[in-house]
């Protein structure tokens, strides 16, 4: 499934000649920030507040150690592009789940889809027509075997849904839209229904647990 990311990515530079990170500064991003102190971007030597990238963390020995975006003197290496040509694999900036982002702006993403693309700022980033492509599912689990316990078991494009069933629900007597994460040892999510959204980050492993919980 990553995979179709990476070339739905690809096809987003040939149509726009332009590359895919800078595609989503310019076009999602950018509008998304407006009045958001934190960057949102799928290229992290771009950040400009370095501090503001948070270090993804695993739990070995009974203590945390840096597991990626680690840079001690705030130094990010800038991929070297010289001989990239746009057009020939977006998968380079990771569009399947490298994207660094703060709760605030994935609850509002989610507030862009339930406002048919329109940001909270009223920028039209997306056409509602899209809007319902995405949203409209594609394919739901038929049920052979249960499936993963509180998954999500219904598709759209790039969006997941859960139904009433017992084992499919994240809140209870609600149908919920949104995507899971889970990479480097980060566990992440945004969901949102109804007028409700709900983002989370959690660094996991199998000694250590912490949540972080964002103001929205």
């Amino acid at each position: 499934m990553n995979l179709n990311f990476g070339i739905a990515g690809t096809i987003v530079e040939i149509l726009s000649n332009t590359r895919f990170d800078i595609y989503q500064q310019e076009h999602i991003l950018g509008p998304l920030s407006k009045g958001l102190t934190e960057e949102a971007t799928f290229n992290p030597a771009t950040i400009k507040n370095k501090r503001n990238l948070g270090v993804i963390y695993i739990g070995k020995n009974e203590a945390f150690v840096p597991n990626y975006d680690y840079y001690p003197v705030f130094n990010i290496p800038q991929r070297n592009l010289t001989d990239y040509k746009i057009g020939s694999n977006a998968v380079i900036y990771g569009p399947q789940g490298s994207l660094r982002a703060s709760a605030s702006h994935l609850t509002r993403y989610a507030i862009m889809l339930k406002n048919e693309g329109k940001t909270v700022a009223g920028d039209q980033i997306l056409k509602p027509e899209s809007v319902r492509q995405m949203t409209r599912w594609r394919y739901q689990f038929g049920g052979l075997g249960k499936g993963h316990e509180n998954d999500f078991h219904t598709y759209g494009l790039g969006l997941y849904g859960t139904t009433y069933r017992l084992n499919d629900q994240i809140i209870e007597h609600e149908v919920v839209k949104g995507h899971t994460g889970a990479a480097y040892n980060l566990i992440s999510g945004q969901h949102f229904w109804d007028k409700y959204t709900f983002t989370y980050h959690q660094w996991s492993s199998r000694r250590l647990q912490v949540r972080n919980r964002n103001d929205i």
